[in-house]
């Protein structure tokens, strides 16, 4: 049995992926995301929304967020003639399926690769950016771009802790009947980690991840057995535990 800490909405597609490989999972989701509703200051960065030269959206849930606070603007915005740039794959879908335009995509995997892509293309010097974000997305991105051009952040969403679990689950952890662990970000880890009920997974535990980010974090945890997907896609991912389960 695999246990995954997804959103709700993210694991079905990686039941079936995994079901395919002759593997079943559950889910234990940890985290959820609700809309900023936004201040004054937001409100009016959103009205004046086409003074930016690229807008930089680093998730999905990112998207759902920035497209609530366009739509519910006074003014009259046109989505597709705004410059996004976005973090991945992942993104880019969910913007398109929103009715915006992709202008740049991340080549690498990560918001790092991304701020050393624009750098090193020179994309973004002397240009207005704005960052549409999480409340706990990773500063790099800012770190990175902020003295190359005029860098402008809104928080759009925020994560928020699942406090009721499902208890089935739980036993099952606790009683090792999991083969291994699959985290999507950081904040699940850290979340994950921090439910009371659970019993403290051993450093040797299996741990699979989405992408590099996820996987550096666990590492800097303590734990050693640790792996990280070829590419950040959950049918490769699901391979690639089979794949690992089997050796």
């Amino acid at each position: 049995m695999i246990v995954s800490c997804q959103k709700e909405d993210s694991f079905p597609r990686f039941q079936k992926a995994l079901q395919k490989c002759g593997l079943n999972a559950v889910n234990l989701p940890v985290i959820t995301t609700q809309t900023v509703e936004p201040d004054a200051n937001t409100l009016n960065i959103i009205e004046n929304i086409s003074d930016f030269d690229y807008i930089i959206i680093t998730s999905a849930a990112g998207v759902d967020s920035f497209n609530y606070l366009i739509n519910s603007t006074k003014s009259t915005i046109n989505k597709t003639s705004l410059q996004i740039i976005s973090v991945g794959k992942k993104t880019t879908e969910k913007l398109i399926s929103q009715g915006f335009n992709v202008a740049i995509e991340n080549p690498g995997t990560t918001a790092s690769d991304l701020a050393e892509y624009l750098i090193n293309s020179n994309l973004i010097q002397g240009k207005k950016i704005l960052q549409a974000k999480g409340d706990i997305a990773s500063p790099i991105i800012k770190e990175r771009l902020e003295c190359l051009c005029i860098f402008i952040q809104i928080t759009v969403y925020q994560t928020i802790a699942i406090k009721n679990h499902d208890s089935e689950i739980i036993s099952l952890i606790n009683s090792n009947k999991a083969k291994g662990f699959v985290f999507s970000s950081p904040s699940e880890f850290r979340f994950f980690a921090n439910i009371e009920k659970i019993t403290k997974l051993a450093p040797d535990t299996a741990v699979y991840c989405i992408g590099k980010t996820t996987a550096e974090y666990i590492i800097n945890q303590g734990f050693t057995n640790v792996h990280t997907s070829p590419e950040p896609n959950f049918e490769i991912l699901a391979d690639y535990i089979a794949e690992t389960l089997n050796t």
